[in-house]
């Protein structure tokens, strides 16, 4: 397993956030965010997980059918709950690392397979994988294979963000002359927002993302490896990583604290505040990006006359 600590500028006793990448993919998932949230004053930890990070693509040993088999076995799943669960134990022990975390105030993202990972971690898949720790969420491309686990997420009563595209569905893997087609329909996608508890749940729909857009990485070059369901630029790419990065900071920061130490005595005290929060991400949507989330619009001012 591979491990990536990106520090704050000012070392000392910072809000953490584990980030588990998608599948394929391992340390340079999620790079536009989580360089995002280093900046903001956090610790990131990013993990690269055994048999769905980039090893899937090495057919050297097995084919790449084999590798994927391997890859999506329902072993993985608690396997990577308990790779999040070890290096956050290593970070809160290990004498040198712990003096700059702060314990209470740490948090959880992933794509794709990592917000499968992150959903388990908040109490999706039972006790036995939530870990009381993180108390703050947010899966990017969310999703359940069935409405009933859709509905497990009922019990997660901490801060959770959601977010997805209006084009993120199922997405191609292509090795040579091999694709394999994963994924599901956004309704899908929306189950998890749907099934949380009202009061702390967020969820953004932006236009014109697909599944990779949430990559948060530069894909398909040299080799195209996944497909895309959005005209695709560089350009297109970072304005989309711009608005990911900018939403879950803000959220992270609503939800923990502030990178200032004593943001942790607001945490405990329960100080969330979802107006505040809503209006912060709706500064970052365009005309057709949607938020949705249990706090009601502020009424527009009244104009005198």
């Amino acid at each position: 397993m591979g491990v990536r600590i990106r520090w704050p500028e000012i070392q000392q006793a910072s809000p953490l956030i584990l980030y588990s990448p998608g599948l394929g993919s391992g340390l340079s998932n999620g790079q536009a965010w989580c360089e995002r949230w280093q900046r903001a004053g956090f610790v990131v930890v990013t993990l690269s997980h055994p048999h769905t990070n980039e090893s899937l693509w090495d057919t050297r040993v097995s084919s790449f059918s084999q590798n994927m088999t391997r890859a999506l076995d329902a072993s993985q799943y608690p396997a990577r709950v308990a790779d999040c669960r070890h290096v956050l134990d290593l970070c809160l022990r290990d004498k040198e690392l712990s003096k700059w975390i702060d314990p209470e105030r740490i948090g959880a993202a992933g794509h794709s397979y990592g917000a499968l990972t992150v959903q388990a971690l908040a109490g999706q898949a039972g006790p036995s994988q939530r870990d009381d720790r993180i108390r703050a969420f947010v899966s990017l491309s969310p999703g359940a294979g069935s409405k009933a686990s859709a509905a497990r997420m009922k019990t997660v009563k901490l801060p959770f963000l959601s977010l997805t595209g209006k084009q993120d569905g199922k997405v191609s893997f292509i090795h040579a002359s091999e694709q394999i087609r994963l994924g599901m329909p956004l309704a899908q996608r929306l189950w998890i927002h749907e099934s949380l508890p009202p009061g702390k749940r967020f969820l953004v729909v932006l236009d014109q993302a697909d599944h990779m857009s949430f990559a948060g990485e530069t894909i398909n070059r040299p080799t195209v490896r996944f497909s895309r369901d959005v005209p695709q630029s560089d350009e297109a790419d970072r304005q989309i990583w711009h608005r990911v990065s900018a939403l879950s900071t803000q959220f992270f920061q609503a939800s923990l604290g502030p990178a200032d130490p004593r943001g942790s005595a607001q945490r405990r005290s329960g100080l969330f505040d979802a107006p505040a929060l809503r209006d912060a991400l709706q500064t970052q949507l365009g005309p057709e990006d949607r938020l949705e989330c249990d706090v009601p619009a502020a009424p527009p001012a009244s104009k005198s006359g």
